[in-house]
């Protein structure tokens, strides 16, 4: 279900006439789905969290220069790309931090052993949260993104390789995203043994 899109047709999608559709949707789909609740046992509330060091995105003296003429160049008639744009505010501000690693919270908040939720700082890439989910030991694992913090995009391995948007704008470097993945699994199995 994607009720933000309607590609049936290409009439705007904007205004209170869309959202209050979009509301309704949604608020059919939480009336079905709340049919099917169970209850969930509950056998306490247990919290994990540790802060994983990410390395930030490697440059060049040779980006930094480009960079520089880029941001120079910004907002005139002869701007340069968007790309170029993107890469030469990421440039700069990872040679403002001076190398310093980026400070991320892996959280996670067990329901006995039914459900867990895992936040991440950043807007993870969904391989990540498929590899948490994919490991975790509890039936229910819910991810939350942007949770204490804000990294940017955190794409994952296979992605840097690709490139766009995400991964020119992304601040950690390739190796972040599992790493946080890799806390949160850690975390996770040991609260499900507690």
């Amino acid at each position: 279900m994607r009720p933000q899109v309607d590609v049936s047709h290409n009439r705007p999608q904007k205004g209170h006439g869309e959202a209050a559709r979009i509301g309704t949707v949604l608020a059919a789909a939480v009336l079905k789905t709340m049919e099917r609740m169970t209850p969930v046992p509950v056998q306490g509330v247990r919290a994990s969290t540790r802060m994983v060091d990410l390395a930030p995105a490697a440059y060049g003296a040779e980006e930094v220069a480009k960079a520089r003429a880029v941001i120079d160049n910004y907002g005139k008639p002869n701007a340069n790309p968007f790309y170029e744009q993107v890469n030469a505010f990421k440039v700069m501000d990872l040679v403002e931090r001076g190398g310093k690693p980026f400070p991320a919270e892996v959280q996670v908040i067990a329901l006995g052993k039914s459900v867990a939720w895992v936040g991440l700082p950043g807007e993870i890439f969904v391989e990540h949260g498929r590899a948490i989910k994919v490991a975790s030991p509890f039936p229910v694992t819910i991810i939350a993104e942007l949770a204490n913090g804000n990294l940017g995009y955190v794409p994952d391995r296979k992605a840097y390789a690709e490139g766009a948007y995400e991964v020119i704008s992304a601040r950690v470097a390739a190796g972040g995203g599992e790493a946080m993945v890799a806390s949160a699994i850690e975390q996770l199995v040991a609260l499900f043994r507690d």
